[in-house]
């Protein structure tokens, strides 16, 4: 999945060129202090991003809705909006579930994720045959 991370461009006290970011989802995913370069503030909020989502979907709560991009655009003209990759199951072990789902699935569940049944070509090709066949005589 990706996050935004809005990086804004600010002087330092010193009039010195510094990066600030943060992800405008998440309330404490901003940089703790200005960075020297953009990527490593993005990186430093991508970092917090990834905690925050990892924490959410271990509690099996849901993600915050993503925002159109041009929304945040006009939320911050003056920044630049930068898509973030984040692995939203990033613990090493599968726990084979993913926003909610806790692996238990009932017997219904399981049928709903069958693999369809398949018909073998031949069966299918005589199948459509008979079909048109009906459609000729009724012609």
């Amino acid at each position: 999945m990706k996050f935004p991370v809005v990086v804004e461009k600010k002087k330092d006290k010193y009039g010195d060129r510094v990066f600030e970011a943060f992800c405008p989802l998440f309330h404490d995913a901003r940089t703790f202090s200005p960075c020297d370069d953009k990527e490593d503030a993005i990186e430093e909020v991508q970092e917090i991003i990834q905690d925050e989502v990892d924490e959410l979907v271990d509690s099996g709560k849901s993600l915050p809705k993503m925002p159109d991009a041009n929304i945040l655009k006009k939320q911050y003209p003056d920044a630049k909006v930068y898509w973030v990759k984040i692995d939203a199951n990033s613990d090493d072990e599968d726990d084979g579930y993913l926003f909610g789902n806790d692996g238990d699935d009932t017997e219904e569940d399981e049928e709903d994720n069958e693999e369809p049944e398949n018909i073998e070509e031949e069966e299918y090709n005589e199948e459509i045959d008979d079909l048109l066949d009906e459609d000729d005589e009724e012609e």
